[in-house]
């Protein structure tokens, strides 16, 4: 997370977590929309291509 309005995440990161219970959750980092350096489009795109 970042605190100014220049974007820190530049692609997709999935971190895997397993509870003790046995549940597995996967946390997934993106880029926001109305990024500076990309467009929607694109972060889009690299969200659908981690997806597949």
């Amino acid at each position: 997370v970042g605190h100014n309005l220049e974007p820190c995440t530049s692609g997709v990161t999935a971190i895997r977590v397993t509870f003790m219970d046995g549940i597995r959750v996967v946390l997934v980092d993106t880029p926001g929309f109305d990024d500076t350096y990309c467009s929607d489009l694109d972060i889009l795109e690299l969200v659908s291509r981690w997806l597949k």
